[in-house]
C-alpha cells in the first residue's frame, strides 16, 4: 500500500506514540508491572467485549501467557519514550 508523503517532521509522526508511551509507563507504576499494564491496558484496546465474553479460557490463557514471559522494569515504556525522543 502505498502512503502519501507528508511534510510533517518525524517527531510530529511520533507523537501520538510517544504520548501512548508515557501513559503506558504511568499505567505500569500505578499496576505495579509492566505485564499487569498490558494485560488490563493494552488488551482493552486490542480484543472485543465479545470476545472476552465468548472465549474467556482464550483470555486468560493470553494473560497467563503476558505473566510467564520475563518482566520488563517499569521504567521500560518511559525509556521507550526518551529514546523515541532521542531519535528525533
Amino acid at each position: 500500500m502505498h502512503r502519501e508523503q507528508t511534510d510533517e517532521s518525524p517527531a510530529a509522526l511520533l507523537q501520538p506514540f510517544s504520548r501512548l508511551l508515557r501513559k503506558a509507563g504511568w499505567w505500569a507504576q500505578v499496576l505495579g508491572s509492566v505485564p499487569e499494564m498490558v494485560i488490563r491496558g493494552i488488551f482493552l484496546w486490542c480484543f472485543t467485549p465479545e470476545l472476552y465474553a465468548s472465549k474467556p479460557e482464550y483470555m486468560g490463557a493470553l494473560a497467563a501467557f503476558v505473566r510467564g514471559r520475563p518482566a520488563q522494569p517499569l521504567s521500560a515504556p518511559l525509556h521507550s519514550h526518551r529514546v523515541l525522543q532521542e531519535e528525533c
